[in-house]
């Protein structure tokens, strides 16, 4: 639309693009740039985040070729030449990012392998420009035959499948709810951002009393049900802040050497306590995927724990020991001065990923094996539970188990009924069934005498 506005503006309103063509396409680039730092992973994209890039592109173009930057900079020799490949690269980047993934689940995307599809992707994007865009730039009887052609074949097959309905090549039952709940992602749409210090936290607005959720992905997988909750129970009900950082334990002093860059992740705590120790706040719910932090087959490896220089791995002798002591110490302190929940982690490992319920390759055929026995719930995960329930005692915070809900004499539920999995990867819960079916969690958003949907 921004483009098609431009396009108006050249035909209709030329004398509004003839004057401060340097000022334009300084604001250009200074929006582009500034589209680097402020559009990450944790922005909600495309949304208004996108008017940065979409902008800044409205004015270089618009400040024509004579601008200086546009003439110096974007005009020199190696920019125009990635530019006239610049589509090739966009066209053919992304196929070769999907067969990877497709031919091979064992692939490792590590930095050479990833330098390795760019070069890919500029190679082919300069035969690309070679041998098929220059040659159908000069438009001929037959170049235009053949492009008519090929697109009335194409507008042929969309019809034609349209009309009979056709069904994929792989249309096993069970794929459909398997790919359905591996892309099923976590939106803080219906959030309200909120600044406190440098950090950005979202928050559900209800009553005067706030609950601040504290944790990481573990947390944030929780959003659907708090804003059903109190978008059923405005009365009565908490304001819910979510305060939490996916890759950065809630624990002092213990980290991941590859989730989250150290500095980043310890400035989060300190101003997050500063947060929840404000006047502001009455309560708090802590939780994480303890699973994945202190039982070895996860992300039990990459954990450490430092302090005064001294630092322990969670798979060395005391480490794992150092971090539990490190929570129960954090817990303790917060529970001298505000109500303090700690929420226990689901079940979690391979079993439970949805990805592991098919076999075989899309490009060949997939056979799709749903679980026929139910999933007993690991030895250590178990005993990690009444560890961390010892601690909620010791330390006078409510635990809220969700076990109790989701196993039944230690067998753990995985499937609904017509093989609709659960969760969407190997330790989180589905957005959608945690909005519809969980209620553990309601004890600390609602007040008891409200009956939770």
């Amino acid at each position: 639309m921004i483009g098609g506005i431009l396009a108006w503006i050249t035909i209709h309103k030329p004398h509004y693009l003839t004057s401060k063509n340097n000022w334009y396409s300084g604001i250009g680039l200074l929006l582009i740039v500034l589209g680097f730092f402020f559009i990450n992973q944790r922005r909600e994209f495309p949304g208004w985040w996108a008017l940065l890039p979409t902008l800044g592109a409205f004015f270089i173009i618009a400040a024509g070729k004579n601008a200086w930057i546009n003439k110096y900079v974007l005009g020199h020799t190696g920019l125009v030449s990635i530019g006239l490949i610049s589509y090739p690269i966009y066209l053919w980047h992304w196929p070769l990012i999907a067969y990877a993934h497709i031919f091979g689940t064992e692939i490792q995307f590590n930095i050479q392998f990833r330098l390795m599809l760019i070069v890919s992707s500029i190679v082919l994007a300069y035969f690309t420009y070679i041998f098929i865009e220059k040659k159908f730039k000069k438009i001929t009887y037959q170049s235009s035959v053949i492009l008519f052609v090929s697109n009335v074949a194409l507008l042929l097959l969309g019809i034609t499948s349209y009309e009979l309905n056709l069904k994929p090549r792989n249309s096993q039952s069970g794929i459909e709810s398997i790919v359905n709940a591996t892309n099923e992602g976590v939106s803080k749409r219906d959030l309200m951002p909120i600044k406190f210090e440098s950090q950005v936290f979202y928050t559900k607005m209800a009553g005067n009393e706030k609950v601040v959720m504290y944790g990481d992905s573990h947390m944030e997988q929780y959003i659907p049900r708090v804003v059903k909750l109190l978008d059923d129970h405005q009365q009565g009900s908490k304001t819910a802040v979510f305060v939490t950082k996916p890759g950065c334990p809630p624990m002092p002093d213990v980290y991941s050497q590859v989730a989250l860059d150290f500095g980043e992740c310890v400035k989060f705590r300190e101003e997050s306590l500063n947060y929840i120790l404000s006047d502001d706040i009455q309560s708090v719910v802590v939780t994480a995927c303890w699973n994945c932090y202190f039982i070895e087959g996860l992300d039990y490896k990459d954990l450490y724990y430092l302090n005064a220089d001294n630092k322990v791995y969670f798979n060395e002798v005391g480490g794992a020991d150092l971090g539990l002591k490190s929570l129960e110490n954090f817990l303790l302190h917060l529970s001298a001065h505000k109500k303090v929940y700690l929420l226990l982690d689901n079940p979690a490992g391979e079993s439970f990923n949805p990805k592991n319920y098919w076999s075989g390759s899309r490009i060949n055929e997939i056979q799709v094996k749903f679980p026929t026995t139910k999933i007993k719930l690991d030895d250590k995960q178990n005993q990690l539970r009444y560890k961390l329930l010892e601690i909620a005692h010791r330390t006078n915070v409510i635990a809220i188990d969700p076990i109790a809900e989701l196993c039944k004499n230690d067998e753990c539920l995985f499937l609904l009924e017509n093989n609709v999995p659960i969760y969407k990867d190997n330790n989180h819960l589905r957005p959608s069934y945690i909005k519809t079916a969980i209620d553990y969690l309601d004890v600390a958003i609602i007040s008891d005498s409200i009956p939770a949907k």
